[in-house]
């Protein structure tokens, strides 16, 4: 870790920004393994510098919270839903108010069909913002998947118990 002054944190900060617009052309692109690879690189620049102030280091936080960011929509993309909820995590440790960053944990709860935790972060958001309609329209989402759970559990439970066919 280096600790940076105002003046020399402007090559890192460009250098992280550089990945990062990499990373969200790769993600539009749908090349998620790539766009990863560029987030983790934008990650390890801000993980390596420290401020030398604390608006020097609230700018660097703030940085790294979009890179988490970004990370976790990557993982849920790729279906790696325990690593978006610890990069979600990680990015709440740094804001713990973000309304987008509780939406993403919540879409990676219910990717690994953790409904209460799920719902717990979808409150959160309706707690905060009644109107978001993203919040909404995740909630719509996770009933229509814990109802085809409990068809298809419905469904394997009497196939188990149903007399064997000879």
């Amino acid at each position: 870790v280096v600790r940076l002054g105002t003046e020399q944190l402007v090559h890192p900060l460009n250098e992280q920004l550089e990945h990062r617009r990499r990373g969200n052309d790769l993600y539009k692109a749908k090349k998620f393994n790539e766009a990863l690879a560029y987030y983790n690189k934008a990650l390890s620049v801000c993980n390596f510098v420290v401020g030398m102030s604390s608006a020097d280091q609230r700018e660097i936080d703030t940085n790294k919270v979009m890179i988490l960011m970004n990370i976790c929509a990557v993982e849920i993309a790729l279906k790696n839903y325990g690593a978006a909820i610890k990069k979600a995590n990680e990015a709440l440790e740094l804001d713990p108010r973000s309304i987008k960053i509780l939406l993403r944990r919540a879409k990676a709860y219910i990717g690994r069909r953790e409904y209460e935790l799920a719902q717990a972060d979808l409150d959160a958001v309706k707690e905060r913002e009644p109107w978001n309609w993203e919040a909404e329209e995740e909630l719509r989402r996770m009933k229509r998947i814990q109802r085809r759970d409990y068809e298809n559990d419905k469904g394997m439970a009497a196939n188990v118990f149903s007399p064997q066919q000879q």
